[in-house]
């Protein structure tokens, strides 16, 4: 799988982390993130880019969980109320991809905007969700 990057290829077995930036990502009862998380936003104007690029994740093996819970991905510093892991391989299963664009930074990408395609967005993003572990908070 290449990738337009600087970053070697992600290896399949690899974790990585989506940070929760909203409470609607995160279901407590359930210890899941929810299909929200892995929604792509659209761009809203120059300054609000949205996702353009993909979903903004982070490497494990880049980016402590110390680091995910304090909000930062990368580049900003933002609020965040969990953090859930995903493994590489399992994204790139159901016809997903994960690239490394930064040193603690990645994206999922390949992910339709619902305004594209409902359909299609709302499947991956429950699939992704049903393979998400929440890693904090902790029980």
């Amino acid at each position: 799988m290449t990738q337009n990057s600087s970053y070697p290829d992600l290896p399949c077995q690899a974790l990585i982390y989506r940070l929760g930036r909203s409470k609607t990502f995160v279901d407590a009862i359930a210890r899941k993130f929810t299909p929200a998380a892995f929604m792509r936003r659209p761009p809203t104007n120059e300054q609000a880019r949205g996702d353009e690029d993909g979903l903004s994740v982070n490497p494990v093996h880049t980016c402590s969980l110390e680091d995910a819970k304090s909000g930062f991905n990368g580049t900003v510093l933002a609020k965040v109320h969990g953090v859930a892991t995903l493994h590489v391989g399992r994204v790139r299963d159901i016809g997903l991809n994960v690239i490394q664009d930064d040193e603690q930074h990645g994206l999922i990408t390949r992910l339709p905007y619902a305004t594209d395609d409902l359909v299609e967005a709302n499947r991956l993003a429950s699939a992704l969700a049903d393979q998400s572990r929440l890693v904090w908070p902790d029980a």
